[in-house]
């Protein structure tokens, strides 16, 4: 067994002014006693407005580094300069366009033409330029409204513009246009794989200066609705633009109708090449597009997945930008997105958030503004830092946003969860972003943070040093403070890594702490490193970890492989469980090393259970990042159904209706199975929609795709905790034009598109399940699930939903299933109210007429076998039918039963239990048609032998209608096999030696084990260990082998078999 804890430190207020008084106390001078030295302090220009921050590397050659510095001077002079580490301004420094264009973004280096040198990459006002280490321009290019014509773009037109409002096409932006780039320092890339390197920019857009044109798409409103495209409370435009690195020729243009003024980033959406480039934009998403793909229809050919759904994410503004980043989190092989929101007050509740790999929301927690007076111009990108510094397999994240707090969290599978010590709130002073590195060479990674007081001029401030539980190992003041991110890196070249800033005074500091090495660093600088991509080329996980390369779940049932560098390495693999994120994990079994995949079965429904797959490499174990896993049914398409994750994962909360979108959270306090549901918060709200599984618009993939002709099931759980009105509630899907088909789609076929209502006073209700299903008709490509209600007068008070699906059954006729009740049986019936639990097994139904199904009354029902009287208010029918087992993963009824012309149709019990269904509505006008009720979430009702199901079917007398129907059908398909444990089964002693036969799943590792003395249960010894290739049993001899004594010279001897 193996496990860890985590101690949860709370963010009540009473913390905060605990870590409050401490920032208090460090920043008013206090200082460890550990030594610094500094190596060198000199002045770089004056001013701190600019955004940049300095960067770190070889531009001339020599063994040492330099420092290059972009600044606008306090008389606002924009320069790029340039240092060695003791002050020495370089030869060609600084340098200036000569017209005073903005240089506000950090300069990138990187060799672009392969001679062994840095070059200096950075954007200055509407150019884009590359100089070498003696300030020499290599290339220049500038971006103008000529140059700039679309070749691919988000939901845009090529080869030109669609002008608002006048609807003219132009092949170029107007001379009122301006470009601006001064946010996203270049980054160079090899996108396609090929040796081809490229420089990518981003850039916003004021297409017209001097008045209210905007370019827009006409063909995304007549298809989607809403306003047109591009136009909507919006004036800018944005856009990523591809360079030759080698000469600066520009070669690709990448389109946004909303503004772009945040960091790109780079990352792998699907495979390892090409490179996907992620922008944050101001359609409230990001935008993942393949440049080496076909433009396609308005974009989608080279969109991923759901990216560029509106996410109701903040981009960038002025002053107030936002960098995007990307890393494994999940442990997949694939990029994650991480995207803070401003803490600035907005037009959007703050919070962050990690897209996964296909574009939907894996986690966000929502975040309370944070108002500051700001009069230093730009402040750092907001940003959330995938690091990696303790090398074990959680993916930590240092989050800055604006505010005065830094954040130091880690992933757990399902949530970033706070490390003990952190937050830290640095108020009244604002931190910069962190950077991490071994700074003082205790062999440990720190954090280093500087800070500056936003709200005055001169500033004040100090460099900071934290080890990872936040304790304060350093802190130096800094006359002026550090706004601008600071770097590591070895300028000297002596081996050890220095800490390299600049204060709002313009004066460089080279800090060193007593690092022994220069290489033990997860995050040197801004946005990671000098070339400025984020290190998205870095894994963030130790060699050999397992990637957890497809993973799903079933009816109490999980199933995951693995891949990576693991399988060309590993010895064998185990698989540890645990029921919480916090654990304890439980060795469950040790695998062969050809092993990629494992079914974990006769798990708890609706549970949430977490994983890690170790690899076994040169005895030590290597782990796969945490990941998480809730049985619920078979072949969901919903995601988070079971709504044990992040209670913001993949639903969407926005444009589904008037509900504030912070008012659909999970409760922990009422739940229908695992720990939480999705709490729906009404106040004062009349018929709304609550969430939805996806809303789309345009031309991005968020939809459930379905297949025409299939049988699908949908529905789940639903209650209330008392609502000040009474309201009917039902689950329903609808569809709409998507990319692939942008045709509208056919009517809904009424009534199976929506489950039989929840009719919900105004008392709290236990939870009610719902259910429909339907063949899915032609025309049909992709459909979205919706939760909603109505109600007469505005409402307020709490729905509940928990274990939602959207998932397609196997065919009826020829599907696998096992008939355990067919049609025709002979049933107890009676048309009389029963007295006492008629419906329960104890109950004796001797005296109720026996007869054969169909059951029945009136001209239209077809195929009668027993007639009953018609015009009564209900029927009632009893029967049994066995099981061998309850092992199973469906269960199906059929029905040809009329339905109720007013009120509930039918009610069903197995084994005495209710099924708490708002309605049976396998039901038909005179239940001639074969319709279908998914029972699955309700196997646990059954028992192995002999089962009770019992049915009550409605009907409201109507004078000239007497039809009455009815007969069921039982079908269930069995469940994979237990994987078990293994057990001894036998033990046979002789003279000798003792013989053990063991019973193991096929495909494991075990170890058999003794011991003399159950009284030190510390002291098992080995027997033998074994690798059960097949079912079947293992023969193990006991001779006293591996240093125990024989086993006829001890009085008793124990034995055990556990995974190796």
């Amino acid at each position: 067994m193996r496990g860890y804890v985590v101690k949860v430190w709370s963010r009540s207020l009473a913390g905060r002014v605990v870590l409050l008084l401490c920032a208090i106390g460090f920043l008013a001078g206090r200082r460890a006693d550990a030594v610094a030295h500094l190596l060198s302090s000199f002045q770089a220009g004056t001013g701190d407005f600019q955004l940049g921050t300095l960067t770190v590397g070889s531009v001339n050659g020599t063994s040492n580094l330099q420092i290059i510095v972009p600044y606008r001077t306090t008389s606002g002079q924009w320069y790029l300069d340039a240092f060695t580490w003791d002050g020495t301004r370089l030869p060609g420094f600084p340098w200036s366009d000569g017209s005073n264009s903005v240089i506000n973004t950090s300069p990138t280096l990187y060799d672009i033409n392969g001679d062994g040198t840095n070059e200096i990459l950075f954007t200055c006002g509407t150019k884009v330029i590359a100089l070498n280490g003696t300030g020499q321009v290599i290339w220049s290019s500038d971006l103008n409204r000529l140059d700039y014509i679309p070749t691919g773009g988000f939901q845009v037109v090529t080869n030109g513009f669609y002008w608002y409002p006048t609807g003219q096409w132009l092949s170029n932006l107007p001379t009122t246009s301006i470009f601006y780039s001064e946010v996203s320092p270049p980054i160079v890339a090899d996108i396609a794989g090929t040796g081809f390197k490229e420089v990518i920019t981003a850039w916003k857009i004021n297409p017209d200066s001097t008045g209210n044109g905007q370019d827009y798409n006409p063909f995304i409103s007549p298809i989607w609705g809403s306003g047109e495209w591009g136009t909507m409370g919006e004036v800018w435009s944005g856009g990523v633009v591809f360079h030759n690195a080698t000469n600066g020729a520009q070669d690709y243009v990448y389109h946004v109708e909303q503004l772009v003024e945040s960091g790109l980033a780079l990352g792998h959406a699907t495979t390892n090449a090409p490179w996907d480039v992620y922008a944050l934009n101001d359609s409230d998403s990001i935008a993942s597009f393949d440049r080496t793909k076909p433009h396609g229809l308005w974009g989608r050919g080279s969109l991923q997945g759901m990216f560029g759904k509106n996410q109701q994410f903040m981009s960038g503004s002025y002053e107030l930008p936002v960098d995007v980043y990307t890393a494994d989190i999940a442990g997949d092989g694939f990029s994650e997105v991480l995207v803070p929101m401003t803490r600035v007050p907005s037009f959007h509740q703050p919070g962050d958030t990690i897209l996964d790999h296909n574009g939907a929301i894996m986690w966000r927690e929502w975040r309370q503004s944070s108002n500051l007076t700001n009069v230093h111009g730009w402040l750092n990108s907001a940003c959330m830092i995938p690091v990696n510094p303790d090398h074990d397999n959680h993916i930590d994240v240092l989050t800055f946003a604006h505010s005065f707090e830094i954040d130091y969290s880690y992933w757990n599978g399902v949530n970033l969860v706070d490390h003990p010590g952190w937050p830290i709130n640095f108020y009244p002073y604002l931190p910069t972003p962190p950077v991490v590195g071994d700074v003082d060479g205790d062999g440990q990674q720190e954090i280093i943070i500087g800070t500056y007081d936003p709200a005055v001029y001169p500033s004040s401030g100090s460099l900071n040093i934290f080890a990872l539980d936040g304790t304060l190992k350093q802190s130096i003041p800094i006359p002026g403070g550090i706004k601008q991110i600071p770097s590591l890196a070895d300028v000297n070249n002596d081996g050890s890594l220095d800490v390299i800033f600049r204060s709002t005074e313009g004066v460089v500091y080279v800090e060193n702490f007593g690092a022994t090495n220069a290489t033990n660093v997860s995050w040197t600088t801004h946005r990671g490193n000098a070339r400025h991509d984020g290190n998205c080329y870095v894994s963030l996980f130790p060699p050999g970890t397992p990637l957890i390369t497809a993973k799903s779940s079933g009816y109490a049932t999980t199933m995951f492989s693995w891949g990576g560098t693991a399988t060309n390495t590993a010895t064998e693999y185990r698989i540890y469980r645990a029921t919480n994120a916090n654990g304890p994990f439980f060795h469950l079994m040790t695998l062969p090393k050809t092993s990629t995949s494992y079914t974990d079965t006769g798990l708890v429904e609706g549970w949430q259970y977490f994983y890690e797959v170790a690899a076994l490499q040169s005895g030590q174990e290597v782990l796969s990042s945490p990941f998480a896993l809730t049985p619920l049914l078979n072949k969901n398409l919903l995601a988070n159904g079971a709504m044990e994750e992040n209670d913001n994962s993949h639903w969407d909360k926005w444009f589904t209706g008037d509900i504030d979108w912070t008012n659909m959270i999970a409760s922990t306090n009422v739940f229908y199975q695992g720990v939480q549901s999705m709490e729906i918060l009404l106040n004062n709200n009349g018929d709304d929609g609550t969430i939805s599984q996806f809303n789309e618009y345009g031309i991005p993939d968020s939809v459930l795709f379905v297949t025409p002709g299939t049988l699908y099931s949908f529905g789940g759980f639903m209650c209330t905790g008392g609502l000040t009105e009474p309201t009917q509630q039902w689950f329903e899907w609808a569809s709409s034009p998507t990319a692939l088909d942008t045709n509208p789609p056919p009517a809904l076929p009424y009534p199976y598109y929506y489950t039989p209502y929840f009719d919900a006073g105004t008392a709290p209700s236990g939870w009610v399940y719902a259910n429909q299903t339907v063949t899915m008709p032609a025309g049909f490509s992709c459909v979205d699930f919706w939760h909603r209600y109505t109600v007469d007068h505005p409402v307020s008070g709490s729905i509940f939903l928990d274990n939602l699906f959207f998932r397609p059954l196997p065919d009826p006729t020829t599907g696998g299933w096992t008939e355990v009740l067919p049609f025709g049986s002979t049933w107890r019936y009676s048309f009389v109210t029963p007295l006492g639990d008629w419906y329960s097994p104890g109950y004796s139904g001797a005296s109720w007429s026996q007869g054969q199904a169909k059951f029945g009354a009136g001209s239209g029902p077809q195929n009668i076998q027993t007639l009953l009287p018609p015009l009564l208010p209900a029927y009632y029918f009893r029967t049994t039918f066995n099981l061998p087992t309850t092992n199973l993963g469906e269960l199906l009824l059929s029905a040809t039963c009329t339905q109720n012309a007013a009120g509930q149709s039918m009610q069903i019990y197995l084994n005495g239990q209710l099924v708490p269904a708002t309605d049976i509505a396998a039901v038909s006008l005179q239940g001639n048609q074969v319709l279908y009720f998914d029972l699955a979430p309700f196997i646990s009702f059954l028992q192995p032998g002999q089962n009770l199901i019992a049915a009550v079917l409605y009907n409201t007398p109507e004078v000239g209608y007497n039809d009455i129907a009815f007969d069921l059908d039982l079908k269930v398909i069995a469940a994979p096999a237990a994987n078990g444990f293994a057990q001894i089964i036998s033990v046979e002693p002789s003279a000798n030696s003792v013989k053990l036969v063991v019973q193991a799943p096929g495909n494991s590792i075990w170890v058999v084990q003794s011991i003399d003395n159950l009284t030190n249960p510390q002291t098992w010894q080995l027997v033998q260990s074994f690798t059960n290739s097949t079912q079947t049993t293992v023969t193990i001899l006991d001779t006293g082998q591996n240093g125990r004594l024989p086993p006829k010279s001890m009085s008793a001897r124990y034995y055990r078999v556990v995974p190796n």
